[in-house]
């Protein structure tokens, strides 16, 4: 009877979580307890520390900022911006040490060899390495994106698309996608990748694509540039602006490892939904719900394995089901981890993850 009570609880509070993940940074009392939060953060700090040394006074200020209640976002704001982009650089470090991330681009996991997303890229880098030679593009990126065919009569009949936007509601070839990729690359002075433009577009967390921490550095150019072409989607814009920099704030100065997360389908185009950070105990829990509708999201791999793996349980990997039983592509799916039961029974709860 207790076992049976003591699951039900933990039932309800997964489904709190859920239900009320919008509410991730005014409930953070609830997902963990200040006193719980501070010896997060201390571990962050030992494991950062060893990177770069300045952080230690930036995370005293942290800890008071916590001990007064403020949230992360709340938390950002009372520091200046060099000690954010010290925290941003640091937890790169760690979360980007793979070298197998490094090929995130090139497609090696996420199954990126559709046709458009390669011929946009390729126009992409183009057009950025002859800027760097020549210090501008060799096209037009003032245009706004076409919202209807109509707009496009100075266009051939049989001009193609891109499939993908075409889905969030707009008509652009792939040069023109590679425009706006070759800007998007000044402005971080790297390859932006044709996922965080679209993830961007549609609202999406820039989870995909290895696309979060270049994005984060330069969040507010790249909102603005990519509102200028996108207008219509600018609300998706600001809530996806949101959502990825919550998040990073969460990970950089609370040392959060885990969030709640949804199977999203933006415009047919799939995702994830990232919600509230929670414990790697929150994690495990949801994860042993072992239900289609009950997953956890985490930066990096190694945390993922760790929520499904262990206490005689082990794990499977899966990489992005970039289509679906129908043959529908799904570029904004993620790779994730599944737990295996006794007897190699795969289980239903995903762990997603950002970085190898």
């Amino acid at each position: 009877m207790l076992k049976k009570l003591i699951s039900f609880l933990l039932v309800l509070t997964i489904l709190f979580y859920f239900c009320f993940s919008s509410y991730a940074e005014t409930t953070s009392s609830l997902l963990v307890s200040q006193d719980k939060l501070i010896v997060q953060i201390d571990e962050g700090l030992q494991q950062l520390k060893k990177i770069n040394p300045n952080v230690e006074k930036t995370f005293l200020k942290i800890k008071k900022y916590v001990k007064q209640g403020l949230d992360a976002n709340q938390t950002a704001k009372k520091l200046s911006k060099q000690e954010l982009n010290e925290l941003v650089e640091a937890f790169k470090q760690l979360d980007m040490s793979d070298p197998r991330n490094l090929d995130i681009n090139n497609n090696l996991f996420t199954g990126l060899d559709q046709e458009d997303v390669r011929k946009a890229e390729e126009f992409a880098k183009e057009y950025y390495d002859y800027s760097k030679v020549y210090g501008k593009l060799p096209v037009n990126v003032d245009d706004k994106a076409n919202t209807s065919r109509g707009e496009l009569r100075a266009l051939p009949n049989a001009v193609t698309y891109d499939s993908n936007f075409m889905q969030a509601g707009y008509y652009l070839t792939s040069q023109q996608i590679g425009a706006y990729l070759a800007v998007l690359s000044q402005i971080v002075g790297a390859s932006f990748p044709y996922l965080g433009l679209l993830a961007l577009v549609l609202g999406c967390a820039l989870i995909v694509g290895g696309a979060m921490y270049l994005y984060y550095d330069y969040c507010s150019t790249i909102d603005a540039q990519v509102t200028s072409w996108f207008g219509s989607s600018s609300q998706n814009i600001v809530n996806a602006s949101a959502i990825t920099q919550a998040m990073v704030y969460q990970r950089i100065m609370y040392n959060y490892k885990y969030w709640t997360a949804d199977l999203a389908n933006y415009c047919g185009l799939g995702g994830v939904r990232v919600g509230s950070p929670i414990t790697y105990t929150t994690a495990r829990t949801i994860i042993s719900q072992n239900h289609v509708n009950y997953n956890i999201i985490s930066v990096v791999s190694t945390d993922a394995t760790a929520a499904c793996a262990g206490q005689g349980l082990s794990w499977c990997f899966h990489s992005a089901h970039t289509t679906d039983s129908y043959g529908n592509y799904k570029p904004l799916n993620l790779w994730h981890i599944h737990r295996v039961y006794p007897g190699g029974v795969q289980g239903q709860s995903h762990a997603f993850f950002i970085y190898y």
